[in-house]
């Protein structure tokens, strides 16, 4: 009888053996289909976020092109601007801008003021975000916009220059 007790012990171990083996292997091809979905999913992120990235940078490059951009030095020279900057305060081209102040935009009445708040602005180093009147350069008509501007500074603390954008308001 003991003989009978272990031949069925030792098919009991085995099926139990065949049974885990059986599904080790199903369990290890279900992980590897598992991971070939994880792995196309990543694949898709990441597509994904390259699609994400490329229409930020389109967008970014639209807003560049249709928002005026500007970039001042620290005596207020204009050292760069797009060509929305230049049509929007009648500039012939963007060049011939550069080097001149940005008071040359703004209405002679408005002068002071004007030089007030760019001198808050460096004693007290903060972003600009506030209305301002502009003139055209050559109609002679004021311009309306939101300056947003952003004062830039070296590793030292010591302002550098200002990069700013217009949103016209009314022209």
């Amino acid at each position: 009888m003991a003989w009978l007790q272990e031949g069925i012990k030792a098919g009991i171990i085995s099926i139990v053996t065949a049974a885990v083996i059986y599904f080790w292997k199903n369990a290890r091809q279900l992980y590897k289909k598992a991971q070939k979905i994880i792995d196309s999913a990543d694949k898709l992120d990441l597509l994904e976020m390259e699609v994400g990235v490329l229409k930020s940078k389109q967008m970014a490059d639209f807003h560049t092109d249709v928002t005026p951009v500007f970039i001042n030095n620290t005596k207020g020279e204009l050292i760069y601007a797009n060509r929305a900057w230049a049509d929007l305060l009648g500039w012939k081209s963007v060049k011939d801008a550069y080097g001149k102040g940005y008071l040359k935009a703004v209405p002679p009445q408005d002068i002071e003021e004007m030089e007030r708040q760019s001198q808050r602005l460096v004693d007290h180093p903060s972003s600009f975000d506030g209305e301002v009147r502009l003139m055209h350069r050559i109609t002679k008509e004021y311009i309306y916009a939101i300056c947003r501007t952003e004062l830039i500074h070296d590793n030292k603390g010591n302002l550098v220059e200002t990069i700013g954008r217009l949103y016209v308001i009314k022209q």
